[in-house]
C-alpha cells in the first residue's frame, strides 16, 4: 500500500512540529460515540475517453462512510473519494480526487481528513492524507483541498470509501486527535477489514 500525497506536504510538517510550541494544548476526542453517515459514492465505471471506459459493464456503486467525532471542532459531510482520468501534454493520468464539505464549529487554522480505501472484497486497499492550512470559519468543501495520483488497477478495485478528521488545530492553538480504538469499533460497522496500523498513511513512495 502507497501513501501519496500531491499537497502542502511543507503544511503537514508546520502541524507536527506544532506541539512542541509553548503554551500549546493538546486536546483529545472524549467519550461520544462516533456518528456514522452513508452516501452514494456512485459508479466504479471510470471514463476514460473514445468510448474506453474502466470497468465497463459493472453495475456496482461505491458506498462512502463519513465517520465524525461530536467532540471534534471541524465536521464532514457527504464525503468520499471519485477516481477520475485526465488528458495532459505528456500523455494522461489517473487521479484520487476528494468530495463533500467540512464544517468548522469554532474558528480553525489547520486540518487532516484521512480516507480508508477498501476494495471489492472489503480489503484494505491504502490511506489517503491531506492537511489543509486555512482560517476557517465556516463551511469549506474539502474538492480545494488537492487530488492523489492512482493506478489503473487500484481505480479499478476500489469500492468503499471511509472518511474521518484525524487532526484539527483551532484559531487559538489547541490540537484535537482522533482516537484511534474509537474509531477502529466504528468502521466494523462497515464490514471491512482494517487494523490500527493501516488508519495512518505510509510514506510517500516513488512509483516504479
Amino acid at each position: 500500500m502507497k501513501h501519496r500525497i500531491s499537497f502542502l506536504l511543507a503544511a503537514t510538517v508546520v502541524l507536527v512540529t506544532a506541539p512542541g510550541c509553548s503554551g500549546q494544548t493538546r486536546l483529545a476526542s472524549d467519550g461520544s460515540t462516533l456518528q456514522i453517515t452513508q452516501s452514494d459514492g456512485g459508479s466504479v465505471v471510470t471514463k476514460l475517453g473514445y468510448g474506453i471506459k474502466v470497468n465497463d459493464g459493472s453495475t456496482l456503486q461505491r458506498h462512502w462512510y463519513v465517520l465524525n467525532d461530536p467532540s471534534a471542532p471541524v465536521q464532514l459531510s457527504n464525503a468520499g473519494i471519485n477516481s477520475v482520468y485526465r488528458e495532459s501534454s505528456i500523455g494522461g493520468d489517473y487521479k484520487y480526487v476528494p468530495v463533500g464539505s467540512i464544517t468548522a464549529l469554532k474558528p480553525i487554522s489547520a486540518y487532516e481528513v484521512r480516507f480508508l480505501l477498501f476494495d471489492v472484497f472489503g480489503d484494505h486497499m491504502e490511506t489517503l492524507s491531506g492537511t489543509t492550512l486555512v482560517d476557517l470559519t465556516g463551511d469549506r468543501s474539502i474538492a480545494k483541498d488537492g487530488t492523489w495520483r492512482a493506478w489503473e488497477t487500484e481505480v479499478s478495485e476500489m469500492l468503499t470509501v471511509v472518511a474521518f478528521v484525524a487532526r484539527a488545530r483551532t484559531a487559538d492553538g489547541r490540537i484535537w486527535e482522533f482516537d484511534p480504538a474509537k474509531l477502529l469499533r466504528t468502521v466494523e460497522q462497515v464490514k471491512v477489514k482494517l487494523t490500527e496500523k493501516e488508519l495512518t498513511p505510509e510514506k510517500e513512495k516513488p512509483k516504479p
